[in-house]
């Protein structure tokens, strides 16, 4: 993901893909614009109005024709808004990180006492009352010799559990996270962004059914953080958004993708035989 940078008007704005790579005219007469991904156009950076710039062309100006702007470059990225990512909004996370932490672009900076891919995992140093319902106990045995100031920490809880019990993986971030964050467009295998009033916008997208499943086993109640009581069990891997990133970037290697496919692949043996 690139961005335009110090010493440009608006540094945090996206040059991505093509913006960045000269667009030579069509090879044959009624076609398509061909992308030179081995030569960088540095206009982008020119503060000529009359030239096709990007990264320091002031949108009022731009949305009043006053000056001129190249028409590859959109706002691609995810937590912007605007033809020109004028505007700041929120990142689709997992979950929205349960409410426990802050979602940076797809990943989750969780809150002290809380873990997991969306932060739903709470620990001893959250308070109960905050747990998700999926794992908040039904039932609190309190014996008659603990008197107000006892100490409760080893009480017996018993939570009520709703068959079938489905076990999700907590696989590392390169797996699922870190393909959100690094997603060259906001639409991308997502059910939903967020627009310039952060009101949630739902896509259409084919690939975002695999993040709506995703999202729903880990606030169901039917979840479990014990795999010897699991009937099912899931591995969580946004193979949709390995697809989707390497479709639209012909100059990303597939190196590292394959290799994250490949343990996709393996874990999913693995925990078939199981």
């Amino acid at each position: 993901m690139c961005f335009c940078g110090e010493g440009t008007k608006y540094p945090n704005r996206p040059v991505p893909e093509t913006c960045g790579f000269t667009i030579n005219p069509p090879s044959k007469p009624g076609g398509a614009p061909v992308t030179d991904f081995t030569k960088a156009d540095l206009d982008v950076f020119t503060t000529n109005g009359s030239k096709r710039g990007w990264c320091n062309v002031d949108p009022e100006e731009a949305y009043a024709s006053k000056v001129l702007f190249k028409e590859e470059c959109d706002c691609k990225y995810d937590g912007l808004w605007g033809r020109f990512c004028e505007v700041s909004v929120l990142s689709t996370c997992i979950n929205q990180c349960s409410g426990h932490g802050l979602c940076r672009g797809g990943f989750c900076q969780c809150d002290s006492g809380w873990f997991g891919t969306d932060c739903s995992v709470p620990s001893v140093l959250s308070s109960i009352r905050e747990w998700p319902l999926w794992l908040r106990p039904a039932q609190v045995t309190v014996p008659e010799n603990v008197n107000s100031n006892g100490n409760l920490i080893n009480l017996d809880a018993i939570v009520e559990k709703k068959r079938p019990l489905i076990y999700v993986y907590d696989l590392p971030p390169d797996f699922n996270s870190l393909l959100l964050e690094g997603r060259h467009f906001k639409l991308e295998c997502i059910n939903r962004i967020y627009d310039q009033r952060n009101a949630t916008v739902w896509t259409d997208q084919l690939y975002g059914a695999q993040m709506a499943l995703y999202e729903s086993m880990l606030a169901s109640p039917h979840r479990t953080l014990n795999g010897e009581e699991a009937d099912f069990f899931f591995v969580p891997v946004l193979d949709s958004c390995i697809i989707t990133r390497a479709d639209d970037a012909p100059h990303l290697s597939m190196q590292v993708l394959m290799h994250i496919i490949f343990l996709y692949c393996l874990v999913k043996q693995i925990t078939t035989r199981i």
